[in-house]
């Protein structure tokens, strides 16, 4: 495991044995941090000089094994999987593999959200899941919604193309069921992009709802 110090972050390495040794340390009070992939942190506090050895002990995390489809149930690679935690504790990011499988290790337990970006969405979709401490939970499906797109162009009155202007996406406020919408499974919140040279803009992977499109600090359109 790794080992970090809090002033002027200080690092060191264990080795096979799981010994360590962090030198150059001012006297004072240190807050060190263990940790290592798929095990849950952890901290001790300590006032230097000690004679006392350093010792952790890391408990192995819960741990989430997955999938990511598409509408049609064909696996999405390169899918971004966070698992957040609500309040204190540990959480993990993890990008889905060529057959949409993805791992997130050293959870804390309790109540936490999964959140997946895709590439080709502009939305994205979450889970709330429950874990026990140390829990291995397998098979969990993240299955993205039959999605449509947002297109338009933007010109002058001559028709000459607006290019590379700012243009953004978020739900309509009048809209309770909109994708965006916090209570929904689906949600971005907020989605960019700029027009090309043909004054082209779109937002690609957008679920069922009710849409305003601002361009620069105006309203352009709601959908």
């Amino acid at each position: 495991p790794s080992l970090a110090g809090n002033a002027g972050m200080v690092f060191g390495e264990a080795n096979s044995a799981g010994e360590f040794t962090v030198q150059n340390l001012t006297p004072g009070r240190w807050e060190f941090v263990a940790q290592r992939k798929g095990f849950l942190s952890a901290r001790r506090v300590v006032d230097l000089p000690s004679a006392e050895p350093l010792v952790f002990v890391l408990e192995p995390g819960a741990s989430i094994r997955g999938v990511v489809l598409d509408e049609r149930s064909a696996p999405l690679p390169k899918a971004q999987v966070m698992a957040q935690v609500y309040g204190p504790g540990q959480g993990d990011l993890a990008e889905s593999d060529a057959r949409g499988e993805f791992v997130l290790v050293g959870l804390s337990a309790g109540n936490l959200r999964l959140f997946a970006s895709v590439p080709s969405y502009t939305s994205d979709l979450r889970l709330e899941l429950a874990l026990a401490p140390g829990e291995q939970r397998t098979g969990v499906v993240l299955q993205m919604p039959a999605c449509g797109s947002i297109t338009g162009t933007l010109s002058e009155a001559s028709g000459v193309p607006l290019t590379d202007l700012p243009v953004a996406l978020s739900h309509s406020s009048e809209s309770s069921t909109s994708a965006f919408d916090e209570r929904a499974p689906f949600s971005g919140g907020f989605a960019t992009t700029r027009t090309d040279a043909q004054g082209h803009f779109g937002f690609p992977g957008v679920v069922v709802g009710e849409y305003e499109v601002r361009v620069g600090m105006l309203t352009g359109l709601e959908l």
